[in-house]
């Protein structure tokens, strides 16, 4: 009686850590991709800015 109550209390262990498991990779993953999607932005904006300091040079030519 006693390993059928362990069994059952492992099993409902499982039961918990699974879902948490789970729960702790799809927070993960949400992570890495709000860090992806800021590290993005971040390059899309260096760009942005690279390409405005390109177009303000010409304008300061002496001539």
């Amino acid at each position: 009686a006693l390993q059928k109550l362990q069994l059952k209390q492992k099993q409902d262990l499982q039961g918990l850590v699974k879902p948490l498991h789970a729960a702790f990779h799809v927070g993960n993953a949400k992570v890495r991709l709000d860090v992806a999607v800021k590290k993005i932005k971040a390059d899309k904006l260096q760009k942005e800015i690279e390409k405005l300091k390109k177009l303000k040079k010409p304008k300061k030519e002496k001539k």
